[in-house]
Order: C-alpha cells, then sequence, then structure tokens
C-alpha cells in the first residue's frame, strides 16, 4: 500500500508507506527477536534489544501497522478500567508514527561518502587542491599509504581511531596475509574515511563504526560486514567477488556494482540501511 499522505520523494520506496514495507518490518522485528534470544553477550543482547525496538518503530509507522495501532489505542481507552491497559504508551508510539509517517526518507549517509570520494578522487576537480571542494579529506597530499607486509603490520594498519585530522589513510591489501578470525577495522573517531583496496581473499572484514570506502578487487570472495554505525562504501570491480552484510539497524552501506561482469551481492535491505547502485566501470579509472 503506498499512501497519498507519505512525505517521501518517491513513496514506492519509502520504509513506512512503500510495497510490502509492513512485511520487511515485521521480518526485521523477527530477526531482531531471535538474535536477542540466541545472544551470548550482554553487548549482543543490548544491539539486539536496540533493533527490536527500531523495528516497532518502523512497524508502527507502516500504513498497516499504524492502522492496527490505533485499533489498539481505542480498545485500550474502552478498557480504561483495566490496569494493564497502558493508554499512555499507545499514545506515546502514536505520536512517534505520526513524526516519522510525515518524514523524507532520510538520505543514507554512505551515499553522502560515496559522493565526497567521487568528487575528491575521481573527478575531474581531483587533481586540484582538496578536489575542489572545501576540507581537506581526500586531500591529494594529505594520504598517508601503508602496504602491510605481515600480520602485525596489517593489523596496525587498519586500527586507526586517533588518525584522521586531516590525513586520510590508504591500506593496500596486496599480500596473502590472513588473520585469526575477521579484519577488524577501526576508521578514525573524527570522521576522516579510511579507504582499503583489497586484492586478497583470505580475510573477511568488519568495519567497526566510522566511516570507509572499500575497493573490492579479489576474485577469491570476501563478506564485508558494517557494525556499530558504520558508513561503508564498497565499490566493487568488475569481476570482484565480494558480500555486503551488516550487524545491527544503525549502519549504512552502499554496494557500487559495476554495469558488467560483477559477482557483488548486498544483504542489507533498504530498511536496515542498504542501497545498491550501478556504475559504469570506465569512470573509476583513477582508482
Amino acid at each position: 500500500m503506498v499512501s497519498a499522505n507519505c512525505g517521501a520523494k518517491n513513496p514506492l520506496t519509502c520504509r513506512y508507506h512503500g510495497k510490502e514495507a509492513y512485511v520487511q518490518a515485521k521480518q526485521q522485528l523477527s530477526d531482531a527477536f531471535t538474535r536477542q534470544r540466541n545472544a551470548r553477550t550482554q553487548q549482543d543482547f543490548e544491539q539486539a534489544k536496540k533493533d527490536f525496538e527500531t523495528a516497532t518503530e518502523t512497524i508502527d509507522a507502516t500504513d498497516e501497522g499504524y492502522a492496527e495501532l490505533q485499533n489498539a489505542y481505542m480498545y485500550a481507552i474502552s478498557l480504561k478500567d483495566n490496569p494493564w491497559m497502558d493508554t499512555l504508551s499507545f499514545q506515546n508510539r502514536l505520536a512517534k508514527a505520526q513524526e516519522l509517517r510525515s518524514q523524507d526518507a532520510p538520505v543514507n549517509p554512505a551515499v553522502r561518502l560515496f559522493q565526497d570520494f567521487k568528487n575528491r578522487v575521481l573527478d575531474e576537480n581531483a587533481g586540484k587542491p582538496n578536489g575542489g571542494i572545501p576540507g581537506n579529506y581526500f586531500d591529494e597530499n594529505s594520504y598517508e599509504n601503508l602496504e602491510p607486509e605481515n600480520v602485525t603490520e596489517l593489523r596496525k594498519a587498519v586500527k586507526n581511531r586517533r588518525g584522521g585530522k586531516g590525513v586520510t589513510r590508504k591500506v593496500y591489501l596486496n599480500k596473502y596475509t590472513s588473520v585469526n578470525g575477521p579484519l577488524e577495522v577501526q576508521p578514525p573517531t573524527d570522521g576522516t574515511p579510511i579507504i582499503i583496496y583489497n586484492k586478497t581473499g583470505f580475510n573477511n572484514i568488519h568495519i567497526d563504526g566510522g566511516r570507509a570506502v572499500i575497493v573490492a578487487d579479489s576474485q577469491h570472495g570476501n563478506v564485508i560486514t558494517a557494525k556499530n554505525g558504520a558508513d561503508v562504501v564498497v565499490i566493487a570491480r568488475p569481476n570482484a567477488k565480494t558480500r555486503v552484510e551488516a550487524i545491527g539497524s544503525d549502519n549504512s552501506v552502499l554496494l557500487m556494482e559495476p554495469t558488467e561482469n560483477s559477482r557483488a551481492t548486498i544483504a542489507v535491505p533498504r530498511w536496515l540501511g542498504g542501497e545498491h547502485r550501478p556504475y559504469d566501470s570506465s569512470i573509476f579509472t583513477k582508482i
């Protein structure tokens, strides 16, 4: 069902009014409940609880969920003498649902990160100071280039929490150096992206918060996972084999897939912050 009152520019893709938005949100709720029930650590439990609350808010804001909430509220009013029926809770949920339903679909932060990367690195202005754009992310003179030779250098290169401050780190994964478990990438806390060029297929990659641009250029296959509120852009080269995933509902992920010979997939739906867009690889000669 598509609501005539939807505030989104494209109601068909709105997470509240789009086609099957209610069904998708119910699945998100079910998945969060399962993760919460199976959580083995307190951190996993709290993340699943947060995802459960987000899914509940999304369901309430869909056309079908909003109608159900209104009916439940009216039923609660009819039983006002029943101490188990909390009408104030329904009022708060209705108010939140009304707020969400009137909003435009938010811009995916990962899409903004890709546009920034494209403007400063790929377009014709990229050779000018700061890519022709105020600020110093991706400034041609502010790169730190690292090519790890062993496991110790590899782990050190991708831990960049205290980095940034005008310096963008590029990490080239060209060696078949395997770590025990996924490669944990920690971008700077100040919002500066970390850029990783991946030609290897041994390690899956976890982006732990922050902002990251991953150029996937391996035919062996990697799983790239966003978690803890990360903004991640994955640019897949032709013939590269990669899969993009996310843990939690507070991440934003963009997969730029080539229009030819693509073996890249994304398992993050739009209502969980995922975007999937094609590109003509001829414009990426500067990567």
